[in-house]
């Protein structure tokens, strides 16, 4: 099966004692989907799964299928530094309904070619679900390009790639070769699109929900010169926010916007008032205009 369209990387909402607040995140969930995006990314790094426990993480995760059904595609972040708990949230990601797992190759340790090879053939045995390998080599570092895709070529269960990377040629070579790909690195979204990308997957998705599907849908139909508008106006989120740190930078956006999602975990920390008032400063136009509802109905 292929994944086509929008799916943000959703955020997690944490109450200030720390527990997931399922009921934020339902509500987060249910704007998202009104903003018409085509599914959703649990679990991911913008969801700040290295601070949750598996237990924590496999309730998010059936959250997230449930408040899907019927209205888009849930993917489940399964990555885990131990391949016994990424094989526990695989099989629990297929038991509750996921449409599809993702997983980062293994982390910290820089593993070899044959070492990536059996962590994601050992993921991708596990469960009859679809597998997305979250690659992003500037985060986990260790083989990047034709050597890890080499690599990965050919397991089982690999149906295609979040691609989180500026190396569009690399990305077009996935494509030619019958795999799947979402784009992972916002910047890009159009310019994949373009190139042929399925759709993409992204954190700045989050607060700019009804401009991504916009730009998705104006690809779709050949209007490259909205899809171009709208990705100049995205970047222009972006800049801002790489100024300072981004979970705790598209919190503070989505509370701007109406949406409380509570603080970021531990070890991250909250932004300081100081950061709060440049951001707010440098993005009132944003919270001023209505566009991002209008681009909703393109």
């Amino acid at each position: 099966m292929t994944l086509q369209g929008i799916f943000p990387a959703v955020l997690t909402p944490f109450g200030r004692d720390g527990a997931i607040d399922l009921d934020r995140f339902a509500r987060h969930v249910d704007g998202l989907y009104k903003a018409a995006v085509d599914g959703i990314m649990i679990g991911g790094n913008a969801g700040e799964w290295y601070s949750m426990t598996l237990d924590e993480r496999e309730a998010l995760a059936s959250a997230g299928i449930q408040l899907s059904r019927g209205r888009g595609k849930a993917i489940v972040h399964i990555g885990c530094l131990r391949v016994e708990d990424a094989l526990r949230l695989a099989a629990h990601a297929e038991r509750a309904g996921a449409d599809g797992i993702s997983s980062l190759p293994p982390s910290v340790a820089r593993c070899s070619a044959a070492e990536v090879r059996h962590y994601f053939e050992r993921i991708g045995t596990a469960t009859n679900l679809p597998l997305y390998i979250y690659y992003f080599p500037t985060l986990t570092g260790g083989l990047s390009g034709e050597p890890f895709f080499s690599a990965v070529r050919g397991i089982p269960g690999l149906a295609g790639y979040k691609f989180t990377d500026t190396n569009l040629f690399d990305m077009h070579t996935l494509l030619e070769e019958g795999l799947s790909v979402l784009n992972g690195h916002d910047p890009n979204l159009t310019s994949a699109l373009l190139m042929g990308a399925d759709g993409g997957i992204g954190s700045y998705y989050n607060v700019l929900p009804s401009r991504t599907a916009a730009i998705y849908r104006a690809c779709r139909v050949g209007d490259t010169q909205c899809a171009a508008q709208i990705q100049r106006e995205v970047n222009r989120v972006i800049r801002t926010v790489r100024k300072y740190r981004l979970i705790p930078a598209l919190k503070f956006i989505a509370a701007l916007q109406g949406n409380d999602l509570g603080p970021v975990k531990e070890p991250l920390l909250p932004l300081t008032a100081d950061e709060q008032r440049a951001i707010a400063k440098e993005l009132s136009w944003l919270f001023e205009t209505t566009e991002e509802s209008n681009h909703a109905l393109l």
